[in-house]
């Protein structure tokens, strides 16, 4: 019976440790297969185009066709263009990873650059698909991140610096695997122009990029490897071969202790002394439709005043709805004032920080707009944002 006991033991133990060595393979991609949306948008995704007018290109999750769920996601270039779907990925610097995707691509012109995955802001060209036959075929590259990368912008996309195309490609099942050991075979340089800075880490954060969901088998497994520890201990107790009535004495000493401890601290310390020590969050993104007023300045001094609307606000950014994504540049630096029941409040800088637009599969434009991110950290800026979101 012992050997069957020390067996059991043994087995649990080395499940946690696949459990723990697994973690490494998991997919790194939110949202990989496109199932999920957010407000009218693909969860997880931003979406833009070097020529970025409605007359240009179609993006939009696809129910018609998929390599594995219900959905994928097609792009169409209906005039030579670069049109790209991008997700900010969390990664560890000088470190190596594989990222791969499914594709299927018809009547894609033969000058520019078909369908591919690529990092944003790495010029390198990697293979692409201009015409797969109605199959989905398989791409697969694995790079290495800068000495100072923390972000990987994996992109999906029709069309490529200096390459751009017309037609339409698939993209479903992608994803992006941290490799414990240096892989075989060619690695490409993974480093960004873009994955560096504390505007793109607080945007991760606001976020939560990672999805609790991504977590639930460990969770599962890890229950049942403790419930059936459980039963081993139970048992043994029963043959006597292990005594609980010691754990259980113990447990009562170590319950007491708690009890006289928590009334030393209330007895010793004030009730404003112990609330300080509570964890503070980060305010919930606030859907809240206001008017915002963008000071887009020029390299002269002067500014051009642009009004939109908001769709969403948070201490650390805003999206902004407009079918205008002329009007701004990724990384470009402005000056925001909203007007929030009737008071005008200037929150100081902001960052553009992505471009974002879907159609239905009728090609309707369902929503587009600019995220911001808010960098002035200036107190009166700060306690503005607070009185806007309600957290202060």
């Amino acid at each position: 019976m012992k050997v069957i006991v020390c067996g059991v033991l043994l087995f649990l133990v080395y499940a946690a440790g696949v459990l723990c060595a697994g973690e490494d393979s998991k997919n790194m991609i939110e949202n990989s297969s496109f199932e999920e949306d957010y407000l009218g948008n693909l969860a997880m995704w931003d979406t833009d185009a070097y020529i970025n007018n409605e007359d240009a290109f179609r993006i939009a999750a696809s129910d018609d066709l998929s390599h594995s769920g219900k959905r994928s996601l097609v792009i169409v270039n209906l005039v030579p263009n670069d049109t790209k779907v991008i997700q900010w990925v969390k990664v560890e610097p000088d470190t190596f990873y594989k990222l791969s995707c499914w594709i299927m691509a018809e009547g894609v012109s033969g000058e520019g650059i078909g369908a591919s995955i690529s990092i944003l802001g790495n010029a390198t060209a990697l293979k692409d698909f201009k015409n797969t036959k109605g199959e989905w075929e398989y791409l697969e590259i694995v790079g290495k991140t800068g000495s100072e990368q923390n972000l990987l912008p994996v992109a999906v996309r029709l069309g490529f610096y200096g390459g751009m195309s017309t037609g339409l490609a698939y993209f479903d099942d992608i994803e992006l695997i941290k490799l414990a050991e240096p892989p075989a075979g060619k690695v490409v340089d993974f480093s960004s122009d873009k994955g560096f800075g504390e505007i793109y880490e607080k945007l991760l954060e606001d976020e939560n990029i990672t999805a609790f969901s991504s977590y639930l088998p460990f969770f599962i497994i890890l229950g049942i490897c403790l419930v059936a520890a459980a039963v081993v201990l139970f048992y043994l107790h029963r043959k006597g071969i292990v005594n609980l009535s010691a754990l259980n004495r113990f447990r009562r000493i170590k319950r007491i202790s708690e009890i006289n401890h928590r009334k030393s601290k209330r007895d010793s310390v004030s009730g404003a002394e112990i609330s300080s020590g509570v964890d503070k969050r980060k305010s919930p993104r606030k859907k809240l439709i206001v008017t915002v007023f963008i000071k887009k300045i020029s390299k002269d001094g002067s500014y051009d005043l642009i009004e939109l609307k908001s769709e969403n606000i948070s201490e650390s950014g805003i999206f902004l709805r407009t079918e205008d994504l002329a009007l701004f540049n990724i990384d470009e630096e402005v000056l925001i004032e909203i007007k929030y029941k009737r008071s005008l409040y200037n929150v100081g800088n902001a960052q553009v920080i992505r471009k974002q637009q879907a159609f239905d599969k009728t090609g309707k434009r369902l929503s587009s707009g600019f995220g911001l991110a808010f960098i002035s950290g200036q107190k009166a800026h700060v306690k503005n944002l607070k009185a806007i979101t309600g957290s202060h």
